[in-house]
This record gives C-alpha cells, sequence and structure tokens, in this order.
C-alpha cells in the first residue's frame, strides 16, 4: 500500500524538525515542541497535521515573526537549482509555510 502524504508528517518528522531548528538556535524549545507533537498526529489529517506543526512551531519558537523568518531562512539550506524537487526536496517546509500563512502581513 502507498504511503499517504500525511503520514510523512510523523512522530519521526517532528524529530527531523526539532533537529533542524535546534541546530540553528539555542532559543528553541525542542522539548516542550516535541511533547506538544509526539502521538499527538495519528488521528489528524494533512491539514489537522500541518496546523498542528505550525501552531507548535509559533508556541515554541520565541521571538518577533522577523526573528523566526531569519530562523526558517537558516534551516533552508541550499536553494534548488530549478524548480525539479520542489516536491521531493521541499515537502517539509509545508508546516513553516503554513505558519508564515498565518502571520505573514501585507
Amino acid at each position: 500500500m502507498t504511503k499517504k502524504f500525511k503520514d510523512y508528517y510523523d512522530d519521526a518528522y517532528v524529530r527531523m524538525l526539532a533537529a533542524k531548528f535546534s541546530a540553528v538556535t539555542p532559543v528553541f524549545r525542542t522539548g516542550a515542541f516535541l511533547r506538544a507533537l509526539t502521538e499527538q498526529l495519528d488521528n489528524l489529517e494533512f491539514s489537522g497535521r500541518i496546523d498542528r506543526i505550525a501552531l507548535a512551531l509559533d508556541n515554541n519558537l520565541p521571538g518577533t515573526y522577523v526573528e523566526k523568518l531569519a530562523v526558517f531562512t537558516a534551516i533552508l539550506g541550499a536553494p534548488l537549482a530549478t524548480e525539479t524537487g520542489m516536491f521531493t526536496k521541499g515537502w517539509w517546509l509545508w508546516p513553516i509555510v503554513r505558519h508564515v500563512e498565518h502571520h505573514a502581513t501585507a
């Protein structure tokens, strides 16, 4: 059976994302982030998982919106040379994009 897209956003994903944030900023509340999400995503569909992770990011990454953007930028890595790979290599960014969507101002 093919893995559903929502199932990529699981406890292993949460640990991976926490490690990325912890590597670039000492203010990220790794333990609280993991407690908020570990074993909490299984019953949620895709949008619910993305929203829950985005909320946990907001709650556990102190700072202003602009300061958070700087941290988000720090975890991105090298830009893709082309749009090829946008979905195969950029899928993990969805909760970060959702956070930006919820907090950006025009």
